[in-house]
Formats: structure tokens, sequence, C-alpha cells
């Protein structure tokens, strides 16, 4: 679920001791000088996470899911957020608990029946966001104000493990085999400014903590379902083995409605009744009968990567997890 954080540690929660330390430790140590020779900042890793020191602050950035698993692939859940922060603050040596975060990944990776490219046509171009084209043959979906703060990305998380990870991908597939899988998708929202105003109320500031909070696991949850369900879905209907008669008339007829439209049929209906002088219930028992139509009858006309894409996102374990309102 959560991924990469970005995370911003002031002085004043640290001291010279354990600065030292922390650089004792770092990988690809980089000592980065301004025009004058002025120390400016100094840059390493310590695991997957970037760290950068300055006068007045330390950077902390890297997915805190490899840092606790080794990979992204695998989740990690709302019961090992605590673990995972205690490791952090362990291996760095440093009070992360006062940490404030500055971005914040919420991810979820769907293991697919069928090859990734079957499902990435259905994402459309969708009001009010800028699509573009991501790494590993993905979607990026930005909000057109220019002042954005998130935005929406899909891509082929198979294909980027493969890429970065050669002895988990090799992993990965000996499990994705035995499931029968055939790809992995993975839809990540990345809120990338003004995180605390977005996920805390009062204007607090968001840290590491807050992140065991239920309140705001689960407005994290919302902010992406929402994000999700005004993403366009588009798939061509398909008349898909109906049993007799009645189930084909009724798949036509829920094309027919599919490819009007729910509302312009609604709005049909009104002017129809507003004509012939219905009733107000016939009008009503109308409407209520088609959209019964439609509801029963959809899933025999679209596409089942479609229908199980969908079920997976909708009904996703982690994300339902994540949605609970108790801790």
């Amino acid at each position: 679920m959560i991924c990469s954080l970005n995370l911003d540690l002031n002085k004043r929660y640290y001291n010279e001791d354990q600065q030292n330390k922390l650089i004792s430790i770092l990988e690809n140590v980089k000592y980065i000088s301004d025009k004058d020779g002025t120390m400016h900042s100094i840059t390493g890793f310590i695991e997957n996470f970037k760290i950068t020191i300055t006068e007045t602050r330390i950077y902390l950035n890297g997915s805190l899911t490899k840092f606790y698993h080794g990979n992204n692939v695998v989740t990690l859940t709302k019961e090992e957020m605590s673990p995972a922060i205690k490791r952090l603050k362990q291996v760095t040596g440093l009070p992360v608990q006062y940490a404030v975060i500055r971005r914040i990944d919420l991810a979820i990776n769907i293991f697919l029946e069928q090859p990734y490219y079957i499902y990435l046509p259905y994402f459309e171009d969708s009001y009010g966001y800028i699509k573009g084209i991501n790494q590993y043959k993905g979607i990026t979906y930005r909000k057109e104000n220019r002042n954005t703060t998130s935005e929406f990305v899909i891509y082929n998380k198979l294909a980027e493990v493969c890429s970065q990870s050669p002895d988990v991908y090799n992993v990965v597939k000996v499990v994705m085999n035995e499931h029968n899988e055939k790809g992995i998708m993975r839809l990540e929202l990345r809120l990338k400014k003004s995180v605390s105003m977005q996920l805390l109320p009062n204007g607090k500031k968001l840290t590491l903590p807050y992140l065991l909070s239920s309140k705001v696991r689960q407005r994290l949850a919302q902010i992406w379902f929402k994000t999700y369900r005004s993403i366009d879905k588009k798939c061509k209907p398909i008349l898909s083995d109906p049993k007799g008669y009645k189930e084909m008339k009724d798949a036509l007829a829920a094309m027919q409605i599919k490819n009007m439209g729910k509302a312009k049929l609604m709005r049909s209906i009104d002017d129809i009744a507003r004509r012939c002088r219905w009733s107000a219930k016939k009008k009503s028992i109308t409407k209520t009968a088609f959209y019964e139509l439609f509801r029963k009858s959809i899933k025999s006309i679209l596409p089942p990567s479609y229908i199980e894409l969908e079920q997976k996102i909708l009904h996703g374990e982690e994300l339902l997890k994540w949605l609970e309102t108790r801790n």
C-alpha cells in the first residue's frame, strides 16, 4: 500500500553526533559544494533510501515497502507499518518519528489473468486530466491545473521488476506460474505536494506516526478510490454466450443503454413521460426497470478481462482493510 515517502527532518530533532554516525554508514557518499566552494549538502544511501544532509535538515527519500520487504511487489500491510517505521529509526539512528512527510505514494499491485497489455486500452482520456506516457508501457494522469498536488500512474510492474531486480523477478514468476497469472498492473497514487493539507485537518504537519492512524489511512484509501473512479474506462461491448432469447434480448438492450449512456436514457424517459402524459408512478417504474435490466445484464456484455480488473481493484483485500475505521 504505502510505498515511497519523502521525509523532512528538521535539525532541532537531531544532534551532531547522530548526523556524523549517519554519514559514517552512508553508501555512495557525495559531497556537493556551491560555486564558491562552500559545502552545500552530503548525499548517500542507506539500503534503498536516499539521504540528503544540509545545514538545517536531513531528507530521506525512498520506498518504505522496499526498505521493509526488500521489494514492493509484496504489499506493506497496515500491521507492518509500525515495525517498518521502527526499523527505519534503528537503521538510520535518527528520530524519524518527527520527520514531516512531503510526499507519499499509495499503490496496489493487481495480479492479472492475461498479459498486462490486454488491460491498458481500457483507460481513456479523462476530463480534467492530462494523460501522458510513463515508463514500462504505463500511463500517467495529471490534473490540468499547474498547481496539481497529485498524479495517478498505471504501469507494467512485472516489466519494472524484470529490469531492476532480476532475482526478485525470477521468484515472482515462479509464484505467478503456480497461480496461472500472466501479468502485474501497478496503480499508484502519488501525493506530491500539500500532503499534510490533504490528509490532516487544521493545518497540522503530517509526521510518520500519523501513518498508524486509521483515519489517515482511510483518507489515503478514499483519495485513491476517488481518483481511480474519476478516470474514464472504456471497453467495446460484446455479446458473450447468451443462454437463450431472453438473455440475448436483455444483453442487446444493455448494450444499447451503455452506448447511449444511462443519463441520456433517463432524460429520454422524462421526455416520453411528459409527451405521453405518464403518471409519476409509471415513469418511476419504467426508470427502475431499465436500471435493473442494465445492472443485471452489464456483466454479459463486458469483456471478462475488464470485469476481472474492476473486481480485483474494487474488492482488493488490502484496500478494503485500509478503509476499515478501526486500528
